[in-house]
């Protein structure tokens, strides 16, 4: 492994982070480096300090059995998931190796840990084995579960229900969630599946919708520049609604459930199109389904 200077480095602080005297956890993690063994300890704060006047680099804290705490810097940290900053990891347990200890203090690699260790876990996730995950991150889009606390994956809202359940509602942050691998997208992101996909959302036969039927659904899409609002009443069937005039206007947002009647259905060559307007908010806690 490349040697940093790791006095020089800013906004490491010389600190203590040895217990007084303490020779013998000196020692310990002294051979826990030459035997590239792996460690596991709560990160406790994030640090960041500035490199150039526009580029800042952080370092992590991380509390080991309280018994020291192991520096991690920057450049031994695995890249972040899109929208995943480094301050997200307060509060996590991480695995680490040591990588030097000096009288700066202990300095530790997540990046070395997880190389040693990620393989096994993709091997086995590769061979399409269900396995326990914790919801290490929320995004509007599904969230990200780490494995073993090494390899991240991104579970997304419409491979978790069919129903429009978002996933944080059922697995908030840190609960535990059973996946399976689906597949690994251009970027290197591993797209995940639960273990049983939730199910609940209705099912239409649009040739049997007709004007003046009702509907439950979910926005999906706001056009502003054409007044347009997109409706979604099932898994696939939309209901195209202008962009109401009246008190509705402040829950038009994407994502926003709303009661709509379709107003025409228009049928060419088979194909058909659902047109209809907004009547209310949804209050009655039902996310889709006829309207009574």
């Amino acid at each position: 492994m490349k040697n940093v200077n790791r006095q020089n480095t800013p906004g490491v602080r010389a600190e203590k982070v040895l217990k007084e005297g303490n020779t013998l956890l000196k020692t310990d993690y002294e051979l826990a480096k030459k035997a590239k063994q792996i460690l596991e300890g709560l990160v406790v704060a994030c640090e960041m300090y500035k490199v150039s006047e526009t580029e800042n680099n952080f370092v992590f804290k991380v509390n080991h059995n309280n018994d020291a705490i192991i520096t991690i810097l920057q450049s031994e940290v695995p890249p972040f998931p899109a929208k995943m900053g480094p301050k997200s990891m307060v509060g996590q347990k991480v695995k680490f190796t040591i990588v030097d200890i000096n009288e700066e203090g202990v300095f530790g690699s997540m990046k070395e840990a997880r190389e040693i260790l990620q393989q096994p876990i993709l091997d086995r996730l590769y061979a399409g084995e269900v396995m326990t995950g914790v919801i290490s991150y929320i995004t509007p889009w599904g969230a990200y579960v780490t494995i073993d606390g090494i390899v991240s994956g991104m579970l997304k809202n419409y491979d978790f229900s069919d129903d429009g359940t978002e996933v944080w509602k059922i697995h908030p942050r840190f609960s535990k969630i059973k996946v399976k691998y689906k597949r690994t997208n251009k970027k290197g992101t591993i797209l995940l599946l639960p273990e049983k996909k939730r199910t609940g959302m209705p099912k239409y036969d649009i040739t049997q919708i007709k004007a003046g039927d009702t509907f439950w659904g979910k926005i999906t899409d706001v056009n502003l520049p054409n007044a347009k609002v997109r409706v979604l009443i099932d898994n696939a069937t939309y209901v195209e609604c202008k962009y109401p005039t009246n008190a509705y206007n402040n829950s038009i947002k994407n994502g926003y459930n709303v009661a709509i009647v379709v107003t025409k259905v228009i049928e060419d060559r088979g194909k058909y199109r659902l047109i209809g307007k907004i009547v209310s908010k949804n209050t009655s806690g039902a996310l889709y389904g006829r309207k009574e």
